[in-house]
């Protein structure tokens, strides 16, 4: 893996100390070894380094919008990275939003108009419709673009979502809350079965 960053023109000394230059002015911009194959959209150097630092997944470099991992996969569009990112990332990481305007991944693939990733990104069971810093969701962001298709699919997931919130309290209400992901992996998800 070292030998394949170093093809890469990644430097020994900056592959010790986690952080690569990314070229800016000031050397204020850094990407960990992840970001860098998120963003070359190298899905086999991308599975070498979640392996050796299945933390890796997590770290943000010196970016200038403190873009995680999958918010980088997202933006080049590397939808096979974004598969890999997904498996790797705990549920508290998929949600991360960037410090400039707080966006999360959805926002981005949905920004871009990526039908395919928002898709990926709407079948983890994790991912939340979050508010930007400015207050506008992802279902927010397709309706001003006019991307209905992706306004239906982000519609369709926000009423599963509240569907399996309304059964998962239900469930706790009658001390059985252990069982929602029983019920959520068989398909219910929502309590209209009762």
């Amino acid at each position: 893996m070292t030998t394949r960053l170093e093809d890469l023109g990644v430097s020994v000394e900056e592959l010790g100390c986690g952080r690569l230059e990314a070229g800016s002015p000031r050397d204020t911009v850094a990407w960990t070894p992840l970001q860098y194959a998120c963003a070359l959209g190298d899905a086999e150097l991308v599975s070498e380094l979640i392996a050796a630092n299945p933390e890796s997944a997590n770290a943000l470099g010196n970016t200038k919008y403190a873009y995680s991992p999958l918010h980088i996969a997202v933006r080049f569009e590397h939808e096979a990275i974004v598969k890999l990112l997904l498996a790797a990332t705990p549920a508290m990481k998929v949600n991360a939003v960037d410090l400039q305007i707080g966006c999360t991944p959805l926002h981005l693939a949905v920004l871009q108009g990526n039908r395919a990733i928002v898709k990926l990104l709407l079948e983890d069971a994790d991912i939340q419709q979050l508010e930007s810093k400015n207050g506008t969701t992802p279902v927010d962001l397709a309706t001003e673009l006019e991307r209905d298709d992706l306004k239906s699919l982000l519609v369709d997931h926000a009423t599963r979502a509240s569907g399996r919130a309304q059964l998962a309290s239900w469930l706790a209400s009658i001390g059985l809350v252990e069982y929602a992901p029983t019920f959520f992996d068989e398909g219910f998800d929502d309590a209209n079965f009762l």
